[in-house]
């Protein structure tokens, strides 16, 4: 019987082809992989076969530090809707360093279809964010202001 590594490795070799705008996969180590697609925008993925799970990683760049709180406060907001966003996650990769986008996927429901879904979906949400960074340097705080109270306009207190 394969062990989840190699399952897995055949799952993507599998997956990469079909995949738009995919360049090329790197093989890092036994569990670890970089694929890189055409816009240089490049996904890490780690399997933890403790744990039977991938974790799917795509770095969207760093924070001008006049908006460095304003956007860690939305992205602390978005990892706090981990419901809605399919546990999409964000953090940092170093302290001031540059925003992690992570999501961690259950290896017993991997398949080359679902997995072109999530890749695609899991990339081109990651593409947006990169664009706010790159082009605005983050989050402004007034926006951050009117996100959060059109958020809070639909919510129920208790």
């Amino acid at each position: 019987m394969e062990n989840v590594i190699e399952q897995f490795r055949e799952i993507l070799l599998e997956t990469v082809p079909l995949l738009e705008g995919a360049q090329a996969l790197l093989r890092q180590d036994d569990a670890s992989w970089i694929m890189a697609l055409d816009d240089e925008v490049t996904v890490e993925m780690h399997v933890d076969e403790r744990l039977h799970k991938l974790v799917m990683c795509m770095s969207l760049g760093a924070v001008k530090d006049e908006q460095r709180t304003a956007t860690y406060q939305v992205l602390l907001v978005a990892n706090g809707l981990w419901r809605e966003t399919g546990g999409l996650r964000f953090g940092l990769d170093a302290p001031d360093g540059e925003i992690e986008q992570c999501l961690d996927l259950n290896l017993n429901d991997i398949a080359v279809q679902y997995l072109i879904e999530i890749l695609q979906d899991f990339v081109d949400r990651g593409r947006v964010w990169r664009e706010i960074i790159a082009r605005h340097g983050g989050l402004k705080p007034e926006r951050v202001e009117q996100q959060r109270s059109d958020f809070n306009a639909g919510m129920l207190r208790i």
